[in-house]
């Protein structure tokens, strides 16, 4: 968890707002061969992280930004660039010690182009189950991570959601429940049914000065952590 902030640091200084997320890729990359994790990348760009222990979870953020790079330590707060800088630091966190597989996508925020395109050419991995790891203009800022509990109308099963909540009662982390707003989870749920969100709250949303407080970050680490510990 020590390299949340250092991975999200640099990820919020990269540009990359559709279609220029090579960098971001390819820092993700760098990241990954000094894990020694195997990856692949489409046609359109979508990098995925492959699992060797057949993990039943697929973890997901998304690559592109809607605004100039930008960071700032503000100490129990950052700001910058951080939608979805946030998501990719806590996915590369997780992945030193758990051997899941996730995706990292293109063009999110135009339309979720990239997990569009996993979709319509079955590249989304086989699994159980999704949560993706973005971040959120709605609930309180510092007040645990926004859980979007479904996508499109489409609820996952009532045994997955009460595993989430459970994982976060366990570790004394309190959730916002509620509907799921427009990300990849709407393309994902379509092949995965039990797809739900975790996402720290953000003020200033979409643009260089988004403000996230650290807590909800570790919060969110800590929830997800928990329950790959369980499954």
């Amino acid at each position: 968890m020590k390299n949340i902030f250092e991975h999200i640091e640099k990820i919020a200084n990269i540009p990359s707002i559709h279609p220029e997320e090579k960098k971001v890729r390819n820092f993700i990359i760098n990241v990954l061969n000094s894990m020694k994790r195997d990856f692949k990348i489409d046609e359109f760009g979508n990098l995925y992280l492959l699992s060797q222990d057949n993990f039943k979870i697929l973890l997901s953020s998304h690559m592109d930004k809607q605004a100039p790079p930008f960071f700032k330590d503000l100490g129990k707060y950052i700001q910058g660039k951080l939608d979805d800088a946030v998501g990719i630091g806590i996915i590369l966190s997780l992945a030193q010690h758990y051997d899941f597989p996730a995706l990292f996508s293109v063009g999110e925020e135009k339309g979720l182009k990239g997990s569009k395109y996993a979709l319509n050419n079955n590249l989304i991995p086989k699994v159980e189950s999704a949560i993706v790891i973005d971040t959120s203009p709605f609930g309180e800022l510092g007040n645990g991570p926004i859980f979007y509990t479904s996508f499109d109308n489409k609820q996952p099963f009532n045994k997955f959601l009460n595993e989430i909540f459970n994982s976060a009662k366990l570790i004394n982390v309190n959730l916002q429940p509620m509907d799921g707003s427009i990300n990849d989870g709407v393309n994902l749920i379509k092949v995965i049914s039990d797809t739900v969100a975790l996402e720290p709250h953000i003020d200033n949303y979409h643009t260089s000065e988004e403000i996230s407080a650290k807590i909800d970050i570790i919060n969110t680490y800590k929830v997800i952590e928990q329950y790959l510990k369980k499954i």
